[in-house]
């Protein structure tokens, strides 16, 4: 501040100051910052970057594009720019873009190990797990102290139904980050998967200590309360997860197939589920069969047979694995007759 009140046309003022904001979390005045640098020296790549980089902050994807597309123009060799415009594509979910530009900030610096991290990420999300797994073996041989590391190949090996490695590298995540909330709770939905529902628990318990407005983790720990029979726990939590985030349509959905088949009567709220159900449904733009499969439930506790029906039938579309088609027709069987389906007390 001092420098620019001595020369205002100063653009290393400017972007420094922009640094130092940024860091601060004062986003709206690091991006008028990077304006003035970049106003005063438009051919700087680095304040588009940096600019570009604030706005993925502030989850402002499209200008962070923008900006990054604006400094590879610059210096097409500009490895940060490439890393930032790949996270904005990443949080897009355009996944192909997102790793394409992974690819080029790796082939400029083959030792970026959070552009492997990253990477690994976005074939994660592309169900490419071979592929995830392999990007995070490439970072823990560059770092072998990279926890985010761990915590993306134990996603990846969570998504194999491999659960037993997913512990592993969460613990590892864990041993290098122990702050890190986000590994407790992804620990967490591993030991809920193995049945290990106790130390689920324990593991969403720290997570909620270190990140207490963390719906994943409410709603993490709602299955796993679910799952060990404990209905008030599961209702509770899966509340507090759609309190700190209404439109958290995997908690919706949640709540609503608990308050739809329960195997407790007292805790069934048929009006409370379509509710919840067809949030979950309008939150996913309808494309989620597995929503659509719950609202049908709700609508037969609802006593909403025909909708019942209608859903189930939607459902099948969607043509789901041979095992759960099979449960399905169950459903659908039951809903035929005007019975509602509830989980078994077991």
């Amino acid at each position: 501040s001092a420098a620019i009140r001595l020369n205002p046309n100063l653009a290393m003022a400017y972007f420094n100051r922009g640094n130092a904001y940024n860091d601060q979390h004062d986003y709206a005045r690091a991006i008028a910052d990077f304006g003035d640098a970049i106003r005063l020296n438009p051919g700087d790549p680095e304040a588009y970057n940096n600019r570009g980089n604030v706005y993925n902050s502030q989850h402002d994807y499209d200008r962070a594009i923008t900006d990054c597309d604006a400094a590879i123009r610059l210096n097409p060799k500009f490895v940060k720019a490439h890393f930032n415009r790949g996270n904005a594509h990443l949080a897009k979910d355009d996944y192909d873009n997102a790793i394409a530009d992974y690819d080029e900030a790796i082939r400029l610096d083959p030792r970026f190990t959070a552009a492997y991290d990253n990477r690994s990420v976005a074939h994660d999300d592309k169900h490419e797990y071979d592929k995830a797994v392999a990007d995070c073996d490439a970072a823990i041989r560059l770092d072998p102290k990279d926890s985010a590391a761990y915590n993306n190949r134990g996603t990846a090996w969570l998504h194999e139904r491999n659960f037993d490695k997913a512990v592993a590298d969460y613990s590892d995540a864990i041993r290098l980050s122990p702050d890190d909330g986000d590994a407790y709770n992804n620990r967490g939905i591993a030991h809920q998967k193995k049945g290990e529902l106790d130390q689920a628990i324990a593991d969403l318990d720290v997570s909620l200590r270190l990140n207490p407005k963390s719906s994943e983790a409410y709603n993490t720990r709602g299955n796993a309360y679910n799952d060990r029979h404990d209905y008030a726990k599961a209702a509770a939590d899966f509340n507090a997860a759609i309190g700190l985030d209404p439109r958290y349509a995997t908690a919706c959905n949640n709540l609503a197939w608990l308050l739809a088949v329960c195997p407790d009567a007292s805790f069934r709220n048929g009006t409370k589920a379509v509710e919840y159900g067809t949030k979950g449904c309008e939150l996913t733009d309808w494309k989620n069969p597995d929503y659509i499969d719950t609202l049908a439930a709700a609508c037969a506790e609802a006593g909403s047979f025909a909708d019942a029906v209608k859903w189930e039938n939607k459902y099948l579309e969607s043509n789901p694995s041979k095992e759960d088609a099979a449960d399905a027709r169950q459903r659908l069987d039951l809903y035929q007759q005007n019975k509602p389906y509830h989980d078994a007390a077991n």
